[in-house]
This record gives C-alpha cells, sequence and structure tokens, in this order.
C-alpha cells in the first residue's frame, strides 16, 4: 500500500514553533496594531504578509478570538484524506 513519510517529531515541534514566532511578529505585534482583528490585519499588511499570516491560521489555529471554531483547515484536511484512505482500504 501507500506509505507516508512523516516529520521526526522534533522536526514537527520546530516547524510549528517557527509558524508561532511568525504569527508573533505580524499579528498584533506593536502599539498601532494592538487592537486591530485578524481581518484588519489581512487588509493593512502587504501581500507577502497577508498571506503568511492567513496561510498559517489556516495550518493551525485561531484561537480565542472566534471560539476555537475556525483554523486548522490544512490539517484538517490531511487528517480527513488519511481516514477516507483507510476507509477505502
Amino acid at each position: 500500500g501507500n506509505t507516508t513519510k512523516a516529520l521526526p517529531l522534533d522536526s514537527a515541534e520546530q516547524n510549528l514553533s517557527n509558524i508561532v514566532n511568525m504569527c508573533h511578529s505580524l499579528y498584533q505585534s506593536n502599539q498601532s496594531t494592538k487592537n486591530k482583528t485578524f481581518y484588519e490585519h489581512l487588509r493593512f499588511l502587504n501581500e507577502w504578509d497577508g498571506l503568511r499570516l492567513a496561510s498559517a491560521q489556516m495550518i493551525a489555529s485561531s484561537g480565542v478570538a472566534n471560539n476555537h471554531l475556525a483554523g486548522g483547515d490544512v490539517l484538517r484536511m490531511a487528517n480527513n484524506v488519511v481516514r477516507f484512505t483507510k476507509l477505502l482500504e
């Protein structure tokens, strides 16, 4: 069957840590953005940083701002693919 190669845990943890650090550098990172919403950040960040922030939200999670009801979409998609593949086996 198909096999996938998982990242070593320390590598995966480092990748997630890098994403979190990037988010902290882009979101509410200074006095002028402290009270801005996620949407306002996307509108006012340059295109590259807005894309980075939106992608990070889709990969990881959003948080308390929306009661943990959004975010993590990319990880859930990958998990769903794995689960559907197992159902077909």
